[in-house]
């Protein structure tokens, strides 16, 4: 997401950049840059100590965080230069689980010019933890282009992982408990498998590294397949993590996407990209809903269904993949809505609002 933001910033203004080694090869060549440490912490020490020699030696309009966790040196680059300040916040870095983070890092986020939520829930959670609500803007990220090539790999992939002439149910995401793999699999797929005897699960996304939320489910979905009958274990296909073309094409591929989400304490689904991947591709989502996904489901990106209730769920699931409708015209169509040059306008107007006032 921040290449992208970048990007649209370097079409008006003069844009410096610090992020972790290896980002100037994201960025445009009339981006300058500077490389620190990978590993977060590192990152997060390393960022703030050059941002302060270079606020010493050149003026900037505004400082811009890519997340809550850049709250701290927004707070001491705002005090100590003056300068107003930007903070991109995502869901899950208002509700981190942390006492450190929450009386630390949260006052020092409400002391940004400029709160940006990636969803309207996210916003609602800023303003819980007392940001104030002229401050909070709603912006919902934008997507890239669906792949003009998917169609043609189709074929061949679903040979490749023996999915000829099934109807797919695709899941894409880490394997956190707010995902909700686990429990799909334990409460949905075996009704799905009964009603839809040739149907598959296609599961793309491995265990999440280095970022706020490192609990993995891995060992929950084993168990959950464990109790599946062999024959509907047969019809799972894990692919891990795979590259872009691989996941363009499970999104073409796939009748359905399926997104379980659950409202776990201390993590949150701030917006939900993979609906609007999978819209671009004329895929409906059907999605609990709870956190951010509402924005991104939209009217047209699918269906959303109350939290938990996993027989509707799975009744919405089969009738899509039993009943095609219109889906995939709605589909692209509302994917069309969330383009990056639809972001980086709504930002450019919040960001030259601030630096004039």
């Amino acid at each position: 997401m921040m290449r992208e933001v970048v990007s649209g910033l370097a079409c008006y203004s003069d844009v410096t950049v610090i992020g972790p080694r290896g980002c100037a090869d994201y960025l445009p060549e009339n981006v300058f840059s500077i490389e620190t440490s990978p590993h977060l912490s590192g990152f997060l020490l390393s960022s703030t100590i050059q941002a302060l020699y270079l606020c010493r030696s050149k003026s900037f309009n505004i400082i811009i965080g890519g997340s809550g966790l850049t709250g701290p040196s927004l707070a001491l680059l705002q005090r100590v230069f003056k300068v107003q300040t930007a903070i991109f916040l995502h869901g899950l870095d208002l509700v981190a689980p942390s006492w450190v983070y929450q009386k630390i890092f949260i006052p020092l986020i409400r002391r940004a010019n400029r709160v940006l939520a990636n969803s309207h829930n996210t916003a609602n959670l800023a303003r819980d933890r007392g940001v104030p609500d002229g401050k909070i803007t709603v912006i919902n990220p934008g997507c890239h282009p669906a792949d003009p090539l998917a169609h043609q790999r189709v074929s061949s992939f679903r040979e490749e992982y023996d999915l000829e002439g099934r109807p797919i149910i695709l899941f894409v995401g880490r394997m956190t408990r707010r995902k909700g793999l686990s429990q799909f699999i334990k409460h949905s797929l075996p009704g799905i498998f009964k009603s839809v005897p040739e149907a598959a699960l296609l599961v793309v996304g491995d265990e999440p590294s280095n970022s706020l939320d490192q609990r993995g489910e891995k060992q929950a979905v084993i168990d959950s397949l464990g109790k599946l009958t062999s024959e509907h274990r047969q019809r799972v296909r894990f692919l891990g993590q795979v590259s872009d073309d691989v996941l363009n094409t499970c999104y073409f591929a796939a009748n359905v996407h399926v997104f379980p989400i659950l409202n776990i304490p201390g993590d949150v689904e701030g917006f939900g990209m993979v609906v609007i991947e999978a819209a671009s591709y004329g895929t409906p989502t059907v999605a609990f809903d709870v956190g951010g996904v509402a924005d991104a489901i939209g009217g047209d990106g699918g269906l959303l269904v109350d939290e938990g209730d996993y027989h509707d769920l799975s009744t919405k699931l089969v009738d899509l993949l039993l009943s095609p409708t219109d889906w995939e015209e709605r589909c692209r169509k509302h994917a069309s809505q969330f383009s990056w040059e639809r972001f980086n306008r709504e930002l450019s107007s919040q960001l030259i609002y601030d630096t004039d006032t």
